[in-house]
């Protein structure tokens, strides 16, 4: 391992082992392949079949919710405040990379992502669960807004006050 000015990082070089550059290289002298000490492996198993997918279930979670809303309108509020029209953002792109960026890090810059990104009464274990449930109600194909579906479950009380007359519609 090969040691940076910080002493916690630390990187491996990726450097090809000296049989396969040889490998390559007598191959291309003298024209014949070198054996191949290589096993294929066995294909992938398939990823698509329905009954392998899990149950996700795409819900609004308001707590999170409220939290993108608040980062992007702090990100908002640091932007310049110059008016263009050639220059936008993406608020969902913005958080999106945000929360990848916090499940990749770690240490010190991982407190300060989960200072910014998480609720302070919940994990950031579950903050990620209820976030990608958001998502997967922002990408579903019918998704679920609690608001709308409370009121399609009631019931429009029939009243005959206001059905047209026999007579047909007034003109």
């Amino acid at each position: 391992r090969y040691y940076t000015q910080a002493p916690q990082a630390r990187y491996t070089p990726m450097v090809r082992t000296a049989q396969r550059v040889a490998l390559r290289h007598s191959f291309e002298t003298d024209g014949t392949p070198a054996p191949s000490t290589v096993r294929p492996r066995p294909p992938a198993p398939p990823t698509n079949a329905p009954s392998q997918l899990p149950a996700l279930t795409p819900d609004n979670d308001a707590k999170i919710s409220q939290l993108v809303v608040d980062f992007m309108m702090r990100i908002s509020r640091t932007l310049p405040q110059q008016q263009s029209r050639t220059e936008l953002f993406s608020p969902l792109s913005i958080i999106t990379v945000a929360n990848l960026l916090f499940l990749g890090s770690g240490g010190s810059t991982h407190e300060e992502f989960g200072k910014v990104l998480t609720p302070s009464s919940m994990n950031w274990k579950r903050m990620h669960q209820r976030y990608g449930n958001v998502l997967a109600n922002l990408m579903s194909s019918e998704p679920i807004d609690s608001r709308r579906d409370q009121w399609r479950r009631q019931t429009c009380p029939r009243d005959d006050d206001y059905e047209d007359g026999e007579g047909g519609p007034a003109a």
